[in-house]
């Protein structure tokens, strides 16, 4: 087995070196850094942080300048967007449809509207961890720290600690079927005109699909009639979900701003006081004891959305459950090799599950980033075999299909995006600690 951050023997090298020059070619400007070349030209918001995270590594400059850049677009009132837009780009997503230009609280750099994971602050502590350097906490922290109140103020309802999502992007999880009860009760009298990119570059069969793409841009239209109202979102969006993997970043998250601020002499006991708020949240609102698992809340209608998916074990990552649950998730689900534990671990949704697709986009491959976070939850549970396997699984993947966007679970092959900046960053991390 392999031993990571050890030994490394000539084709560990030599991914590590392919990792490095995926990361160095998608740079954009030396302060962002494209998803992927073609598909995804622009910056995203949890992508950039797992970029950071892999740069951390070989360049702790140019990790730095990278949660930078993504910080250029904060709007005024702390929202972070998911998408910082590449002036040299034309293509890609589509910027036009936002309409953020007209909105007062968005900076002059043109950006996405919603926001996605909030992983910026573990980013920031994962480089904080390398170098030492609190003159970058310093710089960074009122910002994070005014994205992180933006999250409490405005996307909070009467639960305390939970946070929700107003569309399936925020989740990072496009087209899960964790949404699809919600879509298809939105019924669109008028088919808007096709504005998607995508299937230029990957086949439709491995991309959500055109109904699906449909409703995403229904609720965009709907947030910029509102010209980006909160007030007005939650009252006429059918999507405002208490999203489990959106909620464990969270709660983490505000545990690495805590750190951050006891760092450099702020005030932090605020930051862990949401911590524990949202920890105790998740675990009475968004846990059921008959399944054992954790589930999304679907604002709406009132009710957990009970889709079995990798998200369910985010709570992993940020040291929600008890050792019991934790067990009983491993237990059931995790090693489950009718449901998790397939050639290539973890497949996105339960391979017994109807809704299980092993080629579709969020339906069923395998995801880096969920192993990453996946195998981080297993090591804070004493399950460091479990985590050690699936990294080396991981890196199986990157050597057979190269750094693909997803992966088959049973085959290995690689589907969706090459050269994909979270994949490589996150293989050196899994490489190189």
């Amino acid at each position: 087995m392999q031993t990571f951050g050890g030994h490394k023997t000539m084709q560990d090298k030599i991914l590590i070196q392919k990792a490095i020059t995926v990361l160095r070619e998608n740079d954009i400007d030396g302060r962002s850094t494209k998803a992927s070349p073609g598909l995804y030209p622009h910056q995203w918001l949890w992508d950039s942080c797992f970029i950071a995270i892999g740069y951390r590594y070989f360049d702790i400059n140019r990790a730095m300048d990278e949660i930078r850049g993504l910080l250029e677009g904060q709007w005024t009132n702390g929202m972070i967007p998911h998408i910082k837009f590449n002036e040299k780009e034309s293509g890609g997503h589509p910027r036009e449809i936002w309409g953020t230009r007209k909105v007062p609280k968005c900076k002059d750099i043109e950006t996405s509207g919603i926001s996605q994971p909030p992983m910026i602050a573990i980013a920031v502590w994962e480089i904080y961890k390398k170098n030492k350097d609190k003159e970058f906490l310093e710089e960074v922290f009122p910002m994070i720290g005014k994205y992180h109140r933006y999250i409490k103020e405005f996307r909070g309802l009467d639960r305390s600690g939970l946070s929700c999502i107003i569309h399936p992007w925020e989740s990072g999880l496009d087209n899960s079927p964790r949404w699809d009860n919600i879509l298809d009760s939105i019924r669109l009298t008028d088919t808007p005109e096709s504005k998607r990119a995508d299937t230029a570059f990957i086949p439709i069969e491995q991309r959500p699909t055109d109904q699906q793409y449909n409703k995403y841009w229904y609720l965009v239209s709907l947030f910029v009639g509102s010209n980006y109202d909160i007030t007005q979102i939650f009252k006429n969006d059918p999507f405002i979900v208490e999203a489990i993997l959106f909620n464990s970043v969270w709660c983490e998250a505000n545990r690495c701003l805590s750190k951050i601020a006891e760092e450099i002499g702020e005030e932090n006991k605020i930051f862990e006081e949401w911590a524990e708020q949202t920890k105790n949240s998740i675990n009475e609102n968004l846990y059921d004891e008959k399944d054992g698992l954790y589930y999304d809340f679907d604002v709406k209608n009132g009710v957990l959305i009970k889709e079995q998916t990798s998200a369910s074990f985010l709570p992993l990552f940020a040291n929600v459950p008890n050792q019991e649950i934790a067990q009983k998730i491993v237990e059931q689900y995790i090693r489950n090799s009718e449901k998790y534990w397939l050639n290539y671990p973890l497949p996105t949704v339960s391979a017994d599950s109807l809704k299980f697709n092993p080629k579709r986009y969020w339906r069923g491959p395998v995801w880096i980033n969920m192993n990453w976070f996946v195998a981080k939850g297993l090591e804070n549970y004493g399950f460091k075999s479990y985590a050690d396997y699936i990294k080396e699984k991981t890196v199986e993947l990157m050597n057979k299909s190269g750094f693909r966007e997803y992966f088959n679970p049973y085959t290995g092959e690689g589907y969706g995006a090459d050269n994909f900046s979270w994949s490589a960053a996150l293989t050196l991390d899994i490489m190189c600690k």
